[in-house]
């Protein structure tokens, strides 16, 4: 999947797919240092509560390449999605195989865990308009992954007015998701995502 944001290579597991997790691990010990950077987005749900496609099977990946336009071909995006499920299918194979050459997952895996979103600002004066009241803070654009702490600007409104960072889902957080395009749509779950960073146990 693409992204209007700056994502790098993000790899999107749920929290009960330990499969899913470790095939993760191997990919961020094994990734190319001079591909774009490779995080794991982690959402701490049951399957039966996971809504997307990846979770129709047991263990499931969501690959998200950015930035790049929506409706555009890009070489890089390209590249880096076609790495991403080759190094997933060779950590398959070799554990579906029985490999002695399978490496030994880490104890515990670097993730971002999914908190939620803070919705796009309603237009003053409009609470019922489908567009956003707002652009995202300068500072913050194209900052994924990056800490954003409670009182930091979030938005700033056409006339200027800053709109931080209300601490709502906790005092240093990690936003994601930036300025992405479908998250403009009330059908998607308008505003930016936000996490938390945790060594998630493998075991």
């Amino acid at each position: 999947h693409t992204t209007t944001a700056n994502m790098g290579c993000t790899l999107i597991v749920n929290s009960y797919s330990q499969l899913g997790l470790k095939a993760a691990a191997h990919l961020a010990s094994t990734w190319p240092p001079s591909s774009p950077p490779l995080r794991v987005y982690l959402h701490d749900l049951s399957h039966e509560a996971a809504p997307y496609l990846s979770t129709v099977g047991k263990d499931g990946i969501t690959i998200e390449v950015g930035p790049t336009p929506q409706g555009l071909l890009r070489a890089d995006a390209v590249y880096t999605t076609q790495l991403a499920v080759e190094q997933i299918l060779e950590y398959l194979e070799l554990y579906y195989s029985g490999s002695p050459a399978l490496p030994p997952s880490p104890p515990a895996l670097p993730c971002y865990v999914d908190q939620g979103k803070v919705p796009w600002p309603a237009p003053e004066g409009s609470a019922s308009s489908k567009l956003p009241g707002a652009l995202i803070a300068p500072s913050l654009q194209d900052r994924d992954f990056e800490p954003l702490r409670k009182g930091e600007p979030m938005f700033v409104r056409p006339g200027g007015a800053v709109i931080p960072y209300d601490g709502s889902l906790g005092e240093v957080v990690y936003p994601i998701f930036v300025n992405e395009a479908a998250y403009y749509l009330a059908q998607s779950g308008r505003g930016v995502g936000l996490a938390t960073l945790v060594e998630w146990p493998l075991e």
